[in-house]
């Protein structure tokens, strides 16, 4: 039994834009069938009405297309502001991108420099010292919620409070001093009581609480709540 020659690929009829911006398109082929893809992944292709769209180019073409949707989906997440890796990779799982298509997106965005975590770190460590300062364990915690490797957040830390002329003890007695000045002449004079008062000691576990909670410890809370203790007394005279 003689088989005959293959039946000729299909070829494009049509290229027809589906959005108003003309990104994307629907190349129609003259067997009634049809794809939708990115404009740039057809011209890229080199692909226009008249051409062979053989099964093998076809296929190829949806998965340059879905890379294209993947790296739209993460330069949208990108424009608004900077992100670390990790919270990119999340953004774009939520849109169920094939894990290995995300990774390639990552690597492709980190070649690019738009994604670097050491960078994201920095800024995120500058602006929490500027704006709501916080010890250590707290921006280790906050940068760990970002996705952020520990020894990358650690380097982050230290440069920031370097940058900022402060160390883990002196930021935590900047902090601890803005809080008894926000805090009435009650508390001040509970702090500055000599007899250890219900009070007093009242006032003493709000402060280290409230250091504890911005993530400072040990040495820092003593010698921050040392600096609030000597300033309250000298206030009160």
């Amino acid at each position: 039994m003689s088989v005959g020659p293959p039946a000729p690929a299909p070829y494009v009829s049509r290229v027809v834009p589906v959005d108003r911006r003309g990104r994307r398109v629907r190349v129609e082929l003259d067997d009634d069938s049809a794809i939708e893809l990115a404009l740039e992944v057809v011209e890229r292709a080199g692909l226009g009405v008249g051409d062979p769209a053989e099964p093998e180019l076809r296929a190829e073409l949806l998965d340059q297309d879905l890379r294209w949707r993947t790296r739209e989906v993460a330069l949208g997440f990108l424009a608004h502001r900077v992100r670390s890796r990790g919270e990119v990779q999340r953004r774009l799982r939520t849109e169920d991108f094939p894990p290995h298509i995300v990774d390639a997106c990552l690597e492709q965005l980190a070649a690019q420099g738009l994604l670097d975590d050491a960078a994201f770190a920095d800024l995120f460590v500058r602006d929490r010292l500027n704006l709501k300062p916080s010890g250590p364990a707290r921006l280790r915690h906050e940068l760990r919620g970002k996705g952020v490797a520990p020894e990358v957040a650690q380097a982050a830390i230290e440069r920031g409070l370097d940058h900022a002329g402060h160390t883990d003890q002196s930021l935590a007695v900047s902090v601890a001093l803005r809080w008894l000045s926000g805090k009435g002449a009650r508390e001040r004079a509970a702090l500055a009581s000599a007899a250890y008062g219900g009070e007093r000691e009242g006032a003493l576990r709000r402060l280290i609480g409230f250091l504890q909670r911005r993530g400072f410890g040990g040495d820092a809370v003593r010698a921050a709540v040392a600096a609030v203790d000597a300033e309250a007394r000298r206030a009160e005279g």
